[in-house]
């Protein structure tokens, strides 16, 4: 579970701060949560989550360290986090994202469809970076 919280911190941009890590050790020690550490030839490559209550499954926590964008990495852990998510008999499953980022694209291209959207509000500082 550290290294997946290290890859998790390194993923994102900007680096998640300790609160973040705290959160993330949180969500996948519980028992419904599934995590992946995805490599290419050999090297990790990316991150990602599934948690499965009952017959409900939500993707979590997907992060493709930068180095290895664009080689298809996100998607393999959507595909095979559907996968761990059918074979516990989920007949329900949901991503959170944004449509405009690539989470949401990699989802929609998979077949999920936005169900809403919403406005995330940030009161502008010195020192905040949007999310890509």
């Amino acid at each position: 579970t550290n290294r997946f919280v290290e890859l998790q911190l390194e993923g994102f941009r900007p680096p998640g701060p300790e609160a973040f890590a705290a959160l993330i050790r949180r969500v996948i020690a519980d028992d419904s949560c599934h995590c992946l550490i995805a490599s290419i030839d050999g090297t990790d490559a990316g991150v990602a989550g599934v948690t499965v209550y009952k017959h409900s499954g939500c993707l979590i926590a997907g992060t493709t360290l930068e180095a290895h964008r664009r080689r298809g990495v996100q998607t393999a852990l959507i595909i095979e986090r559907l996968r761990i998510a059918r074979d516990a008999g989920c007949t329900h499953i949901c991503v959170g994202s944004s449509p405009t980022v690539a989470t949401g694209r990699n989802a929609i291209r998979l077949g999920f469809v936005p169900a809403y959207t919403k406005a995330t509000l940030v009161h502008p500082r010195p020192g905040l970076v949007p999310s890509e």
